[in-house]
C-alpha cells in the first residue's frame, strides 16, 4: 500500500475559513511534516485562501468551477497536478457524493463531519472524521 503524501481538501462555498480554524492549523502542520496539500474549492474561496498567509505552503488551489465536483476527471486533474497517484493522496470533504468519486478514482477517503453529524446510512464509520485536527 501506498504511503500517504498529500492530503486535499475539499471546500464547498457556503463554508467560511474564520470559523474552522482547524482546517487552517491542519494546512500548516501538515506542510511542516513535509506533505504537499491542495484544497479544491469555487473560486470565490479560492480568492479569500490566496490572501491568507496561513495557505502560504499549499502545493496547489484548483478551481471547482473550472473542474466540477461531478466529474471523474476533475479528481485525476488534481493527482495529475500533484504529480502523484491517486492513491498516495488521501480526499477529504463534507459531501459524501465527492467521497464517493474520489474513491472510485483511487483516493483515500474520509468524510469530514461536525461533531453531532448524522453519519450518512451505509458509510464506514472508519473513514469519518470530526475535525481536522485529528490529522
Amino acid at each position: 500500500m501506498l504511503s500517504i503524501r498529500a492530503y486535499c481538501v475539499s471546500l464547498d462555498s457556503t463554508e467560511t475559513l474564520e470559523a474552522d480554524n482547524t482546517f487552517l492549523e491542519a494546512l500548516m502542520r501538515w506542510s511542516t511534516h513535509g506533505l504537499m496539500t491542495a484544497v479544491y474549492a469555487p473560486e470565490n474561496l479560492l480568492r479569500s485562501l490566496r490572501d491568507s498567509p496561513a495557505t502560504a505552503e499549499v502545493s496547489l488551489l484548483l478551481s471547482k468551477d473550472e473542474w466540477p465536483s461531478s466529474l471523474a476527471g476533475s479528481y485525476r486533474e488534481l493527482a495529475h497536478q500533484l504529480k502523484m497517484r491517486p492513491g498516495q493522496i488521501c480526499f477529504l470533504s463534507k459531501n459524501p457524493q465527492e467521497i464517493d468519486r474520489a474513491s472510485k478514482v483511487g483516493y483515500r477517503t474520509l468524510l469530514v463531519l461536525k461533531p453531532g453529524a448524522e453519519v450518512p446510512a451505509g458509510f464506514d464509520q472508519r473513514r469519518i472524521v470530526v475535525d481536522y485536527s485529528k490529522l
